[in-house]
């Protein structure tokens, strides 16, 4: 892992190489917060990772809870990041998840984790997920509230240190055109 990397992890509390799982977004309910961290409380049970939520919102509380009632020691929440502090997450993570499940006319932080060369797995109602995510080429759409199907694409990134990286060259030359 490159030293400035390694600097930036520690700064979100991961100390060691496992990958790293970011979600940047509000904390509410159509953004489905609370279904990535059962996706994740999964996951962590089968391949040792990491997870980082940036933002803030109305879910906050009740997700600082799952997280203590099922020993998430692994899963850090920055709160609110300033727009100059986030590009800090991108670079410090190795996955970029937004599982909505309605309204997301969108999703800019697709744009914007591809941009760092992250792979990126969204729900089939993101709106950017026709536009920008190739399936199996820089990540991975799955059936909005399937919280299996979103557990099987990360798990196959997070144990595929090679095929994160080829995610991650592929979604930068994507969102480069």
């Amino acid at each position: 892992m490159a030293p400035r990397r390694a600097v930036l992890r520690r700064a979100f509390g991961v100390m060691d190489e496992r990958p790293m799982i970011l979600f940047v977004g509000k904390l509410i309910p159509k953004k489905q917060p609370l279904l990535l961290l059962e996706a994740y409380r999964r996951l962590r049970e089968r391949v040792p990772c990491a997870m980082l939520f940036v933002g803030d919102g109305e879910l906050r509380t009740e997700m600082e809870r799952y997280i203590l009632s099922n020993a998430m020691t692994d899963v850090r929440m920055s709160g609110f990041l300033n727009q100059t502090e986030v590009p800090k997450a991108y670079a410090a993570s190795d996955v970029f998840v937004l599982p909505s499940t309605s309204g997301e006319t969108w999703g800019l932080p697709v744009n914007e984790a591809m941009n760092f060369g992250l792979p990126v797995v969204v729900s089939d109602v993101v709106g950017c997920a026709g536009d920008l995510v190739r399936d199996g080429e820089n990540g991975h759409v799955f059936c909005a509230e399937d919280v299996d199907a979103m557990r099987r694409v990360l798990e196959r990134l997070v144990e595929q240190a090679n095929m994160r990286t080829q995610y991650g060259l592929r979604s930068q030359e994507i969102i480069a055109g």
